[in-house]
Parts: structure tokens; C-alpha cells; sequence
């Protein structure tokens, strides 16, 4: 199955992700720690059947910008947000490996808070909780 590698311009950089064919619901794919969109390779092709996969490569990973100040875990966790919302467009299932998990938990629960509609940017405050070190 071949993916179409694309660019989402995010305000502060460019993420790069892959898509699919619109082959059903939106599902959304995190990869962990030093990892890029293509560790779900063997996985792709069963779930393209019957999915609208986006695979994303988290800032600072594969080929999305490596130039960002913070690679804080609220960043991740923004990042994804906006990319549900902006780029995936509607509700989407998020599966995630390690770090790819702990975003994908926060993020969904950062989008459902919002509801349909809602500026999710009012409920960021919630992936602080998550953060350590910063």
C-alpha cells in the first residue's frame, strides 16, 4: 500500500504525515520516541482496507521540522490537536505506541473537552498535567 506523504504548514512548522485512501473512518497513527510515521509500515496495508489512515511524524521525527525551541509533551500534544482538527477534519480514532500513546490519550481527551465546534485552544491547560522537567 502506498501512502501520499504530505505536509500540514502548522503555524509554528511543517508537519509531515501520510495518507491513505479514504477507505473509511479517519485513524490516526502516533509513533514513539525517536521513531517516524513508518514504524506502522506492516500495519498499513490491512488497515488502509477499511480506514482513512493519516500517519503523522511528530515535530522533530522523520521528516517533519526539526527546528522547533521546545520538544515539550504538551507541544506533541498541541500539535496533534490542531492536525485532528485542521487537517483530519472530523473525528478521528488515535492509535499510538509509547509516546505516540500518551499524546494521542491527551489530544483526545484535549478534543473531546472541546466538543464539536469549540475552540479547543481554551483547553490546552490540560496536557501541563502531563509535562515533567519542563
Amino acid at each position: 500500500m502506498n501512502m501520499d506523504e504530505k505536509i500540514y504548514p502548522r503555524k509554528e512548522a511543517r508537519l509531515n504525515y501520510a495518507e491513505s485512501p479514504p477507505n473509511g473512518p479517519p485513524l490516526l497513527l502516533l509513533h514513539g520516541l525517536t521513531f517516524r510515521w513508518q514504524s506502522f509500515s506492516a500495519l498499513i496495508p490491512e488497515l488502509s482496507k477499511r480506514w482513512h489512515v493519516f500517519a503523522l511524524d511528530l515535530r522533530g521525527h522523520g521528516k517533519s521540522d526539526h527546528n522547533f525551541p521546545k520538544y515539550r509533551y504538551g507541544d506533541f500534544v498541541n500539535d496533534t490537536v490542531e492536525f485532528v482538527t485542521e487537517c483530519v477534519g472530523q473525528p478521528a480514532v488515535i492509535f499510538g505506541h509509547s509516546l505516540g500513546a500518551a499524546v494521542g490519550f491527551a489530544a483526545a481527551a484535549l478534543i473531546r473537552s472541546a466538543g464539536a465546534g469549540a475552540d479547543y485552544r481554551r483547553q490546552l491547560s490540560l496536557s501541563r498535567q502531563f509535562r515533567r522537567g519542563d
